[in-house]
């Protein structure tokens, strides 16, 4: 989903009985009849929508803080050492290469059989500390990634690394967020409605997480 979007769906929140047609940007939809839909480096300019939109991207970002924090994001991998040439003891690994971890979720060995486990580790800062890695295994880090944060140059057409299940959610948060000081109990009722939504998608995450804890071993990761 688009980063303008999102900004567009939150004023449609806070503005629920504006007939302003709005639009990322006027090439977006061409009306037959001539009569452009107002995007929002338009209604930048506009006194209703000003304030809102020039605090949106903050008010973003700290729903992105939010997400990371709850670890609903899509996991990722990285291979950290692949057919490993000799066994290792105490082997250490530099993690700092992963410019997007935010936090683990579990590393895996996969032996030179393709049999796959989850395996201890420690960490010590930016590095992984590994107690064993024996000769053909392939280890790879699953982790929770973490976002990079909007700017006030960041394009209205930006397509955020967010599945849409998630995306969809982030206007009822901008709402809460932007919306406090004009109608606490407006902005209340959208706090609860994402709450609700986050609670659903963390619920469904935590299940599939489970599922995969009990898995002692695998054919890949």
């Amino acid at each position: 989903m688009k980063l303008g979007t999102i900004k567009i769906e939150a004023l449609k929140l806070m503005f629920a009985n504006n007939e302003d047609e709005l639009s990322i940007d006027n090439h977006d939809n061409n009306d037959p009849n001539g009569v452009a839909p107002l995007d929002l480096t338009e209604a930048a300019a506009d006194p209703q929508y000003r304030d809102y939109l020039n605090n949106m991207n903050g008010s973003i970002n700290r729903c992105f803080s939010i997400l990371e924090a709850r670890k609903v994001l899509p996991t990722k991998r990285a291979v950290l050492i692949e057919n490993a040439a000799q066994n290792e003891y105490g082997k250490e690994i530099n993690l700092s290469a992963i410019s997007d971890l935010d936090d683990i979720q579990r590393v895996t060995v996969r032996n030179r059989n393709g049999y796959a486990t989850a395996v201890d580790y420690d960490t010590e800062a930016d590095t992984m500390i590994l107690p064993t890695v024996c000769a053909g295994d392939t280890v790879a880090l699953i982790y929770y990634p973490r976002l990079d944060r909007l700017t006030p140059t960041t394009s209205n057409t930006l397509d955020l690394p967010i599945p849409d299940k998630i995306a969809t959610i982030i206007p009822y948060y901008v709402k809460y967020d932007l919306f406090r000081e004009d109608d606490e109990s407006e902005a209340n009722v959208a706090l609860r409605r994402f709450e609700e939504s986050l609670s659903e998608i963390t619920e469904r995450a935590g299940s599939y997480q489970s599922a995969v804890d009990h898995v002692v071993g695998f054919w890949g990761d």
